[in-house]
């Protein structure tokens, strides 16, 4: 079989990938994946507005990988630890996907570090209304195959409380958290309540779609992983909440044409909308009788928690956040304190070094976003503050929550 290292053109990955993914299938349905080698997995990542075609080698290489033209947009990737090999396809020069066969133990770490050393790189976020939407959206209402829903609630900035082991579902569903081991102290242990569901899709609808309300509270409202029939109902596919995707089907092609939809008809389309909404801007106007003024163009973004945050884990946040510059929040800033308590920060994000205005209490978060700010903050925010702080939370883009914008992208395709 040929060498993924040794692919030529578009064609060939394609053909590759799917040898690889009929087989591994196979080994899915006899319950007997072989040993060292994953599942076709895909990172879809995120570099900026502005990026240029021309621009990518350097982005990565900047992170220590070596990309080797194969197709237009389409590369291989070599220098990579632990022998990964691994190609990456640029969907436009903003959005790609990294493929990969390695294990999720090995691939995992490998992606997230080159993420967290580059300023121009990010995940795709598929926030918890992301991932409802793709499960409801894209399966049959009336639909007899099983889906399984993964709800998580990770008591990050809770203190110290004693080990709690989790168990991955299996082997190519390890760990998705973004938080590093360096960042844990002195918060190392804390507990994970997660809540799995497995049902036919028109039961979980009935149970778990949108306007039902669940007895269950906290546990259903941020939900991180979907796995769902694959398009062409032979098999599965599996969406993650950093980006991660994983092929269960029997063939490549509708998994790569599922993931580039998504991307920019979706995700994409949603992170533009939001930009329009939010860039903040200062515009001059000039009166009837001559004189200037200026008006302010744009929205804020509002996270409402449920329930006021505990103040010593708000605290918490803060300083391992914005202080250390630490956890998946990718923020730094210096904390300005009034009483309340309530805090100020004139920070930036560390994608891109974007500036970003933050006014924060137990109660509510306010992001106040400059004109050109990347519409990735948004939704990096969204997906980690109901992650580790309160998967309730109430999300607004101005007068629109977050649920009502990307209603409005479903609706337009």
């Amino acid at each position: 079989m040929t060498d993924l290292a040794n692919i030529t053109s578009r064609e060939g990955l394609y053909n590759y990938f799917d040898d690889y993914t009929s087989r591994k299938k196979d080994e899915l349905n006899r319950r007997s994946l072989e040993p060292g080698q994953g599942l076709v997995k895909a990172y879809l990542v995120e570099t900026s507005a502005s990026a240029k075609s021309q621009d990518v080698q350097s982005i990565f290489h900047k992170v220590g990988w070596q990309l080797t033209p194969v197709d237009s947009g389409l590369y291989r990737i070599a220098n990579l630890p632990e022998d990964m090999q691994a190609a990456l396809e640029m969907i436009t020069p903003r959005y790609g996907a990294i493929y990969t066969t390695a294990p999720s133990t090995i691939s995992d770490k490998i992606v997230r570090k080159a993420i967290r050393d580059s300023v121009q790189l990010d995940n795709v976020w598929l926030t918890s209304a992301i991932l409802n939407s793709i499960w409801q959206e894209l399966t049959n209402p009336d639909a007899t195959r099983y889906a399984t829903l993964l709800y998580e609630k990770e008591a990050h900035f809770e203190g110290y409380h004693p080990t709690m082991q989790e168990e991955p579902l299996d082997e190519e569903n390890a760990s998705d958290s973004d938080i590093e081991d360096d960042d844990l102290e002195p918060y190392r242990e804390r507990p994970l309540s997660r809540l799995e569901v497995k049902g036919r899709i028109r039961e979980l609808r009935s149970r778990f779609g949108e306007g039902s309300r669940s007895p269950l509270g906290d546990l259903t409202g941020n939900l991180t992983r979907v796995r769902m029939p694959a398009a062409n109902e032979r098999g599965r596919y599996e969406f993650f909440a950093n980006g991660k995707l994983t092929d269960r089907g029997a063939e490549f092609r509708g998994f790569a044409a599922q993931l580039r939809s998504l991307l920019t008809d979706v995700y994409g389309a949603l992170t533009t909308l939001i930009e329009d909404t939010i860039s903040f801007s200062l515009e001059r106007q000039t009166g009837a009788i001559g004189r200037e003024r200026w008006a302010i163009r744009g929205a804020p973004v509002t996270f409402h928690f449920h329930e006021p945050l505990n103040e010593q884990d708000f605290r918490r946040f803060i300083e391992l956040t914005f202080e250390r510059g630490a956890g998946p929040f990718r923020l730094w800033g210096n904390p300005l304190w009034r009483s309340g308590p309530k805090v100020h920060i004139y920070g930036l994000d560390l994608h891109l070094w974007q500036q970003i205005y933050l006014d924060l209490s137990p109660k509510r978060f306010i992001a106040i976003l400059p004109e050109g700010t990347c519409g990735n903050t948004v939704h990096r925010l969204a997906a980690n503050i109901q992650r580790y702080l309160d998967p309730q939370v109430e999300i607004y883009i101005g007068d629109s929550t977050y649920q009502d914008l990307l209603k409005r992208v479903w609706k337009s395709l």
